[in-house]
């Protein structure tokens, strides 16, 4: 799921639940269940998309890390010997 689809399930969630618990009745209730359900959702897809960026940044920084002998450029210096 991507960061729209993500916010459309919290923010559609908290409608549903919110309107839902304002009826006051059995279906008002199921409604609110479900919106709440919606909202436990976007937060998984949420926490799961942040730790997936996590750990893309850090292969990144790893592969840096690894290569960083070969990135560094021959040292100049005007004496010479």
């Amino acid at each position: 799921m991507n960061q729209a689809g993500i916010w459309a399930a919290l923010i559609g969630g908290g409608v549903l639940a919110s309107v839902g618990m304002a009826r006051r009745s059995r279906a008002g209730y199921a409604a609110a269940a479900v919106g709440g359900a919606m909202i436990a959702e976007g937060v998984r897809r949420w926490r799961l998309n942040c730790a997936t960026s996590r750990s893309q940044d850090n292969a990144v920084e790893v592969a840096s890390e690894d290569s960083f002998p070969a990135s560094d450029p021959p040292a100049w210096t005007s004496a010479s010997l």
